[in-house]
């Protein structure tokens, strides 16, 4: 892609059919534990660019796309490093988010600090306030792992995964506890109090 980020689509064979977004500025690559795009209730997709904590939404009808906000640390982002291949290479301090959970309310990010700590953080829309929050208390005593984060076509909600082979190689105790096999599989539903 004549190394441009941006948006494409492609059609069944896996070729460029139609570049919808192109980005001329090469900044790293940052990879994310969960797909960035997800689908909206009135059928439009919303799409997170990580490295400049860019939203999009993306209009699969008449093929449209527009910047829809952006939500910056205050340190350096990766997309701050114009032209440099990797963030290995990148020796100035720095944070990343890849994790984000988008409401109509509320923006809940996980960030990776320079001091290799990880912070949670909640924007509330309405009031433009952002401040830290503790890690969401989990549904099972003695799990602090949400699993793997996913992409979901359900409102206001951030899906997340655990299989029986996380809880087994990393929860041994819960493994017997929980009668875990490859039928079961446990869900997370985050609900907000303020």
């Amino acid at each position: 892609m004549n190394k441009m980020h941006g948006v494409w689509i492609m059609d069944r064979q896996g070729e460029l059919s139609k570049r919808v977004l192109a980005i001329s500025e090469i900044y790293p690559f940052s990879s994310s534990g969960w797909n960035t795009m997800t689908l909206q209730e009135d059928g439009t997709i919303q799409i997170y660019d990580p490295p400049v904590g860019i939203f999009y939404s993306f209009n699969p009808q008449d093929e449209s796309i527009h910047k829809i906000f952006q939500h910056k640390s205050n340190y350096k982002m990766t997309g701050d490093f114009i032209g440099v291949e990797s963030s290995y290479y990148i020796k100035e301090e720095h944070a990343n988010c890849d994790i984000v959970l988008n409401t109509d309310r509320y923006l809940l990010s996980i960030w990776a600090l320079p001091d290799m700590t990880t912070s949670f953080t909640l924007l509330d829309k309405n009031t433009q306030k952002v401040e830290s929050c503790s890690f969401p208390e989990m549904d099972i005593s003695g799990l602090f792992n949400f699993g793997r984060w996913v992409s979901s076509n359900l409102s206001n909600t951030w899906v997340t995964y655990l299989n029986d082979e996380f809880i087994g190689e990393y929860y041994p105790e819960k493994y017997e506890e929980l009668r875990m096999s490859e039928n079961v599989l446990i869900v997370n539903k985050l609900i907000f109090k303020h």
